[in-house]
C-alpha cells in the first residue's frame, strides 16, 4: 500500500528524501573539498602530458570505442523482469512494468532496492585487486571492467525506479551519470548535472530520441566516452606502483563505484519523484 501524504501528495518519507537529494546536489564546500581539488591539479597536468601525443591519441580512440561498446551492451544484460519479480516477492504483486513502480511510495522502492550498492562495490573491489596486481597489463583489463560494472549498476538503478534501461535516452543518461562521477572539477560537475536535468526533462516530456538529439546542446555520446576513459586512465596510473598495485586498484574501484551508486541512487530517486509529482521537482 502506498504511504501517501496529505491529499495524495508526498509522504513524509518522500519530502525528507527530496530534501536530502537537494543537499547532495548542492553540498556545502568544505576545506577538504578545496584541498582535494588542489591536489588533483598536478595529476591532471601529468595525465595531460601523457596523453598529449600520437600514442595518447591512439589510446584515447581505443578507450572511446571500448566505452561506447560497453554502454551499448551492459544495458541489455539487465533483466527488468527479475527486478519486477523482486517487487512482487516483497509484497507488491501489481508491479509488472515501469509504470507500476510509480504507484508505490519512494520508501517502498528504496526498501526493495536493498543493498544494491554494496553488491557492486564488492564486485568492483575484487576486480580491482586482481587487476591491480598485474601492473600496466592489469590497467588495460581493469578500466573496461570497472566501466562495465559501474554502467551496469546504474542501469539496474534505472529499473528499480521505474525507467527503461534499454531506451536510447536512458543509455545516454546512464553514461552521463558516470561522466558526473568522473568530473575532475566542480565546474565540470555542475555542467554535467545541468545536462542530466535536460535529459530527464526530455524523457519526462516523452521527447523522442531524434528530437532529444536535436534539442539538447550536449556533447556527443562518443566524446563523453572518450573523456571518461581518459580520466579513468589517469586515475589508474597509481596501480603501476609495485606491491601496492592491488591495494590501490581494489580501493580505488570500491571508492569510485561507491560514488557512482550514490549518484545513481540520488538522481533516479529524484526522477522517480518527478514522475509522480511533476517535473518542477527536477529544479534542484
Amino acid at each position: 500500500m502506498t504511504v501517501a501524504g496529505p491529499n495524495g501528495g508526498m509522504s513524509p518519507y518522500e519530502r525528507q528524501a527530496l530534501a536530502s537529494i537537494r543537499q547532495w546536489m548542492n553540498p556545502d564546500r568544505t576545506w577538504w573539498d578545496r584541498t582535494t581539488d588542489a591536489l588533483s591539479l598536478p595529476l591532471n597536468y601529468v595525465g595531460d602530458f601523457v596523453f598529449d601525443n600520437a600514442v595518447g591519441d591512439a589510446v584515447s580512440r581505443a578507450v572511446q570505442g571500448i566505452v561506447s561498446l560497453i554502454n551499448d551492451g551492459v544495458n541489455w544484460t539487465v533483466q527488468p523482469d527479475l527486478v519486477y519479480r523482486e517487487f512482487q516477492q516483497n509484497g507488491y504483486p501489481s508491479v509488472c512494468g515501469p509504470a507500476d513502480v510509480f504507484r508505490l511510495d519512494l520508501q517502498q522502492a528504496d526498501e526493495v532496492l536493498g543493498y544494491l550498492a554494496a553488491k557492486y562495490k564488492l564486485m568492483a573491489a575484487a576486480e580491482g585487486a586482481v587487476s591491480g596486481a598485474g601492473g600496466a597489463a592489469g590497467i588495460v583489463a581493469d578500466i573496461p571492467a570497472l566501466i562495465g560494472i559501474n554502467l551496469r549498476g546504474i542501469a539496474e538503478y534505472t529499473v528499480y525506479y521505474g525507467f527503461d534501461p534499454q531506451s536510447m535516452a536512458e543509455r545516454r543518461y546512464v553514461m552521463s551519470v558516470l561522466t558526473l562521477v568522473s568530473s575532475p572539477t566542480n565546474a565540470a560537475k555542475y555542467a554535467t548535472l545541468a545536462e542530466l536535468r535536460r535529459i530527464a526533462l526530455a524523457v519526462a516530456r516523452r521527447t523522442s530520441w531524434q528530437e532529444l538529439e536535436k534539442s539538447l546542446v550536449v556533447t556527443a555520446m562518443q566524446q563523453v566516452a572518450k573523456v571518461l576513459g581518459i580520466r579513468l586512465t589517469k586515475a589508474k596510473l597509481g596501480q603501476l606502483i609495485p606491491v601496492l598495485g592491488a591495494i590501490i586498484g581494489g580501493g580505488y574501484n570500491a571508492w569510485y563505484t561507491g560514488t557512482t551508486t550514490e549518484a545513481a541512487f540520488n538522481l533516479y530517486r529524484l526522477r522517480f519523484l518527478a514522475a509522480k509529482y511533476g517535473e518542477d521537482i527536477l529544479n534542484c
